[in-house]
């Protein structure tokens, strides 16, 4: 990937999980599924809408279709790891789209597209496709479908991969997790001694551990004393990410990694309007008339954009994935010495895509469940 393209990418998905961040808790997002499922309805855009759109990555329209697309053809799939990313368009039988809009999105994104009729039998369809997709682990993605409701462009993305290095039973220990508000826990704490990827930002210091196909590895991240992953966050942008792996060293690491399994629920369009997206979420400014044919009365807005995420974090290795959804809706009704680093308090994660410097998953880990 052009280095220029990587820091776009890296600079919206840093961006989009600070404004998506939740103090106190544990926070999971996948800035790569959102980012798919929003090509898709940019796909539709036009005028100011289009703009912004096209601001929010700082790619024109094309250039990122083409840049998602190489990035999908690249995706792993075999024994040791998988990540796999699927995308549908699921469009009320009464709406007439136009046909470059659904071609768009079936060439870049080989995205499934069903015309249903606005009915419980539909909804439940759409999940079960999202169930199907993600091996049941997001058993569905919106309760219901309104009355004005046009179309839900989704998209899940999963990936399970297993360490290069597993840890065996004598590794993992009882350890205590320290909280942000000074309580403590009790975890299953996997330690090993072993030369890793050492990573220093912003007074914070961490490691890589790679996966089964050394591409992709987990990097985890511990604030100084007394500062929490929000604080991080604010001083973490795309150059200093860009920088960290730049500089990243092999040494000897003494790691302790709790084991966790945690899920996330994020209503996106506040974070989203905060990285300068926000006609598209207007139902008088909205502009998608590239998606079909309506009247002005009609228009065209996004009314939700939602993701929901899983990870599990353990001995053999991880599994993660994301479903996310852009629903369109009518404006009216129609229808050396070891550094070590003990992980016993909350600390930034990133799954990583190596060879690209790409966060595929961006989380934090601050309360066990």
């Amino acid at each position: 990937m052009p280095a220029d393209e990587k820091h776009l990418l890296n600079e919206f998905s840093l961006k989009l999980f600070a404004a998506a961040y939740r103090e106190g808790e544990n926070n999971l997002l996948s800035p790569l599924s959102l980012l798919l499922v929003l090509a898709l309805a940019a796909n539709g855009a036009a005028g100011r809408s289009r703009q912004e759109f096209e601001a929010l990555t700082g790619l024109p329209r094309e250039a990122l279709n083409l840049l998602l697309q190489k990035t999908e053809a690249a995706l792993p799939e075999n024994e040791k790891i998988r990540l796999s990313s699927s995308a549908s368009l699921w469009l009320n039988e009464r709406f007439k789209p136009k046909p470059e809009f659904l071609e768009k999105n079936r060439s870049y994104y080989d995205a499934e597209i069903f015309s249903v009729p606005l009915s419980e039998e539909s909804l439940e369809a759409m999940n079960a496709w999202v169930r199907e997709k993600s091996g049941g682990r997001i058993r569905e993605i919106t309760e219901q479908l309104g009355r004005a409701w046009c179309m839900s462009l989704l998209n899940v993305l999963t990936f399970k991969a297993e360490w290069l290095r597993p840890y065996s039973e004598h590794k993992v220990e009882e350890a205590i997790f320290r909280a942000e508000d000074g309580s403590k826990k009790t975890v299953e704490m996997m330690k090993s001694r072993e030369t890793l990827l050492f990573l220093q930002v912003a007074g914070a210091r961490g490691f890589v551990l790679p996966y089964a196909d050394t591409r992709y590895g987990f990097a985890a991240l511990l604030p100084p004393e007394g500062m929490p992953p929000e604080d991080l966050l604010k001083a973490l942008d795309a150059s200093l990410f860009h920088e960290m792996l730049e500089k990243a060293a092999y040494k000897p690491v003494l790691s302790g990694l709790p084991k966790f399994d945690f899920k996330a629920d994020l209503e996106l369009k506040d974070a989203v309007r905060k990285l300068g997206l926000k006609s598209v979420f207007d139902p008088e400014k909205a502009d998608f008339r590239e998606m079909g044919d309506f009247s002005s009365e009609e228009n065209l807005y996004i009314s939700k954009l939602r993701q929901k995420s899983y990870i599990s974090v353990g001995e053999q290795g991880t599994e993660a994935g994301a479903a996310s959804l852009a629903e369109i809706a009518f404006r009216s009704a129609l229808m050396p010495e070891a550094e070590e680093i003990i992980l016993d308090r909350p600390f930034l994660f990133f799954i990583l895509d190596l060879e690209n410097a790409l966060p595929l998953f961006i989380g934090t880990f601050e309360e066990p469940s």
